[in-house]
């Protein structure tokens, strides 16, 4: 039996080579400790920085480039997800490699759930300048990341929330 568990990785960076290189290092590092203790997140997270290393998932834009990774897990955690890169997203910061004042997003669901977890890391701003500290926040969302969602009546879905249907050919 398996449970899929859909995840997305999302920030600005503003230094792609030094995510390239960051995301080697700690690739090795995860990778091993993954291989011993043959645990599924590990290797969620091992594939993370594994596409990061390559340079994948960078999309260029005219006011700043965008990483985005995703990934259909099998028993997926995102705490442990987030807890096992942690290292990986404290270097980011310091080494200024993501847009200043940018945060870390992370999304997540698991299978045939109506909500999504969201996690945000960002810089602690209140740590002195040269010290990095993060701050990890999480919310659960009412919104799916995948599908669910509007397969509920509409009296169900929170205050406020309305849908609308667009209907269309496809090609």
């Amino acid at each position: 039996m398996s449970v899929c568990c859909p995840i997305t990785v999302s920030f600005e960076v503003s230094k792609i080579e030094m995510l390239k290189e960051l995301a080697r290092k700690y690739a090795a590092l995860v990778k091993s400790y993954a291989d011993s203790e043959e645990s599924e997140y590990d290797r969620d997270a091992h594939r993370f920085l594994d596409y990061a290393a390559e340079g994948q998932g960078i999309g260029i834009g005219p006011k700043g480039d965008m990483f985005t990774w995703g990934s259909v897990g099998n028993y997926t955690s995102v705490e442990t997800f987030v807890e096992v890169l942690m290292p990986f997203w404290g270097e980011l910061y310091s080494e200024r490699a993501l847009m200043f004042g940018d945060g870390i997003v992370i999304m997540s669901q698991t299978e045939q759930r109506t909500s999504m977890k969201i996690v945000e890391i960002s810089k602690d701003q209140t740590m002195p300048r040269d010290r990095t500290g993060l701050v990890v926040r999480s919310v659960e969302s009412p919104f799916p990341l995948f599908g669910w969602y509007f397969e509920r009546p509409e009296e169900l879905l929170p205050p406020g929330v309305r849908t609308e249907e667009w209907t269309g050919e496809g090609s």
